[in-house]
């Protein structure tokens, strides 16, 4: 990349899933070069002043590459050592009193709180709004006008775990003798009992005793002022606890809170795991722009990311990141502008885009009656509100009047999964000959690259709101007389902040299969078997002028709320990133294939 004169600078991570950014728009409302820093990834290049760098991604290449005769021979953590970065990083301060170096700040994408800024109460029923869809399309919305040619479907009131294992056909795989680490900010002080009243809830069976653990330490967090609060990264813990539990009921959990949402404290959390072997999967749903309006983040600190991803794939750890909720980042959408992630340039997000970890992206996953998935798309959410007649506000069925012809009013493009061409990291092996040369050669900018570049996402699962899963948290609540209490509720929940987790679940299912063996990076693994029942091609909806070339709808009706319009909710639209056969900038490979778990096991 040529020579930027950004500077560094303090910002916040971003956990995937924003409903305080879009909201409004729904309702109408270090360094300063920027180098191409992942040379190291592509083919061991780069490395000329280090070569104990050099040497470290050979040997994770070696592990990780099915053509490799050392293909999975892991080496174990004392092997490893001496790759480990220096000493333990610690904060460092500005000269203003601020802090330096970057942060990460939870967010989430609950359909309720995107659309009406409400919780939903749990009920007799445990569900969401009403009325919604047990199963994608189950109820039609034929009290409100047609779109895309059709009345559409209620949208789903959250697929529950047993749902979502039917539909990734995890074949009663459990997960048994592997383990989950998650890596977020903070802790939630009711998370087992949170999971387990869930769990139960949900038919499937709580946390055996010891099953469930955390590294938490709230004496020592900091800096919850500028991460978003403690409560806010709690909603990010949940879900993915909740999520990797029900893809994977009998794997074992690790919950490792970092004391903030700074660099330093998650890199400290990476490195400890790593370090000690404390997990076969790590999952983490946070991330954010390398460049911004303020600056970029530092080379330093990417380095020491990816020396620590290196160092997992060595050992056999599989890391998986959510591949963001905005699309390509252009700062001229809401979710990435000044009021959203704050990107200068549309652009990946990282450190999903990190060559040495798998990016996980995000689709609209249809769920039928019989728990198998009757159809999939790239998840990217155009909206429109309920408009015409004010009394329609809160009303649905006979309730709600057609007088003065009430439409839909459009309100734009508002989130979808991220992916697109990195300007920052050079194009992996696994990658060269797998990826259409117009999307590796092509910046999300539309400028083109000298050199093919790393493109994401890897894999894309669930991620959208509308077809979310359904979590369940206890948080403060107001009673009958104004008293904050404490409530169990449950909403649906999407971003790729749940795609991520249900990935992690899978492969811990697939550990299982492969008898408690480790995976290691699976990127080359998925590239390698692109064309085969491993992979599940998701390919592009295409409209026609009299509505959609489909046997699916291409929406789905996100119902009123006292003094909020009903929202219609787009299916398949991603921006400028397109979902077409094979490899593409919206869902990378595609979706987990048949026996996903199996086939990822068996290599």
């Amino acid at each position: 990349m040529p020579t930027s004169t950004r500077r560094s600078r303090t910002r916040s991570r971003i956990r995937f899933g924003a409903p305080a950014l879009v909201a409004a728009a729904l309702l109408g409302l270090g360094v300063t070069a920027a180098v191409d820093v992942t040379a190291s990834a592509t083919g061991i290049q780069g490395h000329a002043d280090d070569p104990l760098g050099a040497q470290l991604a050979a040997e994770a290449r070696a592990v990780s590459d099915p053509q490799s005769p050392e293909f999975r021979h892991f080496q174990t953590p004392a092997q490893v050592a001496k790759y480990l970065p220096g000493a333990t990083m610690q904060h460092q301060r500005a000269s203003g009193g601020g802090t330096a170096g970057t942060l990460m700040r939870p967010q989430r994408l609950d359909a309720a709180a995107v659309f009406a800024g409400a919780a939903r109460d749990s009920g007799d029923s445990g569900t969401a709004q009403k009325p919604c869809s047990e199963y994608f399309g189950q109820l039609t919305a034929s009290q409100y006008p047609t779109a895309f040619g059709t009345h559409l479907p209620f949208a789903v009131c959250g697929y529950t775990p047993a749902q979502l294992r039917s539909a990734y056909d995890t074949d009663d795989a459990t997960g048994r003798g592997a383990t989950v680490a998650i890596i977020d900010a903070y802790g939630s002080p009711s998370i087992e009992r949170d999971a387990n009243q869930y769990a139960t809830r949900h038919g499937d069976k709580p946390f055996a005793a010891g099953q469930y653990s955390e590294k938490v330490d709230p004496k020592a967090w900091t800096l919850q002022d500028i991460c978003g609060g403690a409560d806010s990264w709690a909603a990010e813990q949940t879900l993915d606890v909740e999520a990797v539990h029900g893809l994977a009921p009998e794997a074992r959990i690790l919950y490792y809170g970092a004391n903030s949402c700074q660099d330093s404290d998650l890199l400290n959390a990476f490195t400890d795991i790593v370090s000690h072997h404390l997990a076969d999967v790590i999952t983490a749903s946070w991330g954010g722009p390398i460049h911004s309006a303020g600056g970029d983040i530092s080379a330093d600190v990417i380095a020491r990311y990816e020396r620590l991803f290196q160092i997992a794939a060595l050992e056999g750890i599989t890391v998986d990141f959510s591949s963001g909720d905005c699309g390509d980042n252009a700062p001229t959408s809401t979710c990435g502008g000044p009021q959203g992630i704050g990107s200068s340039e549309p652009q990946t997000t990282y450190p999903a885009s990190d060559p040495w970890v798998t990016a996980v992206g995000g689709t609209s996953l249809e769920i039928g009656r019989d728990g198998e998935i009757e159809g999939q798309s790239a998840w990217g959410t155009r909206a429109w509100r309920l408009a015409g007649n004010a009394s329609n506000a809160g009303k649905a069925g006979k309730g709600a009047s057609s007088s003065p012809g009430p439409q839909w009013q459009p309100l734009g493009w508002v989130f979808g999964g991220g992916g697109g061409t990195s300007a920052d990291f050079a194009q992996p092996w696994y990658q060269a000959g797998r990826v259409p040369a117009a999307l590796s050669g092509t910046l999300l900018t539309g400028q083109p690259a000298t050199t093919p570049r790393r493109t994401v996402p890897d894999l894309s699962l669930d991620a959208d709101p509308f077809t979310g899963m359904l979590v369940g948290q206890t948080v403060q609540s107001a009673d009958s007389s104004g008293k904050s209490v404490d409530v169990y509720k449950e909403a649906a929940v999407g971003g790729t902040s749940l795609a991520s987790p249900l990935l992690a679940g899978l492969e811990a299912d697939a550990i299982e299969a492969h008898g408690g063996a480790d995976l290691g990076f699976v990127n080359p693994l998925l590239y390698c078997q692109a064309h085969t029942a491993l992979v599940r091609d998701v390919t592009g909806i295409t409209v026609t002028g009299n509505g959609p070339n489909t046997t699916s709808p291409l929406g789905q009706i996100y119902p009123p709320i006292p003094g909020k319009p009903a929202v219609l909710a787009s299916l398949g639209d991603d921006g400028p990133l397109l979902a077409a056969p094979g490899y593409d900038a919206a869902t990378g490979l595609g979706s987990p294939g048949d026996d996903f778990p199996q086939r990822l096991g068996a290599g």
